[in-house]
């Protein structure tokens, strides 16, 4: 993140709970989180579940013209 800033870009931060048994009541809060980021941008997920969820997410907020990639 500081060399995201040093170069004068920002960087957000989902603060929920995307993985767990809890995964469900979250969704909608990421989709929302989502869909207010500043557009263009670029996500990165730590795990492989995690980036399901972001998909699943993105789905449900109709961000449809994203392109993912690993």
């Amino acid at each position: 993140m500081r060399f995201l800033a040093k170069n004068g870009h920002g960087c957000a931060r989902f603060t929920g709970t995307i993985t767990g048994a809890n995964w469900s009541s979250e969704l909608y809060r990421l989709a929302d989180w989502l869909a207010n980021l500043p557009k263009p941008c670029g996500i990165m997920a730590y795990a492989d579940i995690c980036a399901k969820r972001i998909y699943d997410a993105c789905h449900i907020a109709r961000l449809h013209g994203s392109v993912f990639s690993t």
